[in-house]
Formats: C-alpha cells, sequence, structure tokens
C-alpha cells in the first residue's frame, strides 16, 4: 500500500491503525440526536449508501478505498472480526 504522496505506509503506522484505535469525541450532536438517527435509520427513514465492505487482513485496501478512490460513492466500511 501506498500513501498519497506514492511512498510506501510503514507496517507500523498500519498497525498502529489497528490496534489503536480511539474514539475521542463526536460530531453528531446531542445523544438524543444520535438516538433520532437511529432510529430513523432502522425504520427505512434514512437511506445510506455503502461503497464498500472490507474485513479481515483488507485494511490496506480499505485505507486506500477510503482515502484515494476518486471514483468512490458512499460510505466505506471496515468490519473488525
Amino acid at each position: 500500500m501506498r500513501c498519497r504522496r506514492g511512498g510506501p505506509i510503514a507496517p507500523e503506522i498500519l498497525l498502529g491503525l489497528l490496534f489503536y484505535v480511539q474514539i475521542i469525541g463526536n460530531c453528531i450532536g446531542l445523544t438524543d440526536d444520535l438516538r433520532d438517527a437511529l432510529n430513523d435509520y432502522a425504520s427505512g427513514a434514512l437511506s445510506v449508501v455503502i461503497d464498500s465492505v472490507f474485513t479481515g487482513n483488507q485494511v490496506g485496501d480499505f485505507l486506500d478505498r477510503m482515502y484515494n478512490a476518486k471514483d468512490r460513492l458512499g460510505k466505506v466500511v471496515y468490519c473488525y472480526d
């Protein structure tokens, strides 16, 4: 896998992305806003376009699609096993 500048991404960085994931805050509003959005999604009121889904050892492909694909349309999802 290569970074945007064309150089390779160090394996330590990829491992860091896998094992040191941290959610520090949110930018989606209040807890009630999130609850309302989840209820709207569950009822079919919202549609979410999924571009692609990656799992397991597809981390490099996930990051490449997420940050480099010019033809991406929708969310790119990585599912942890």
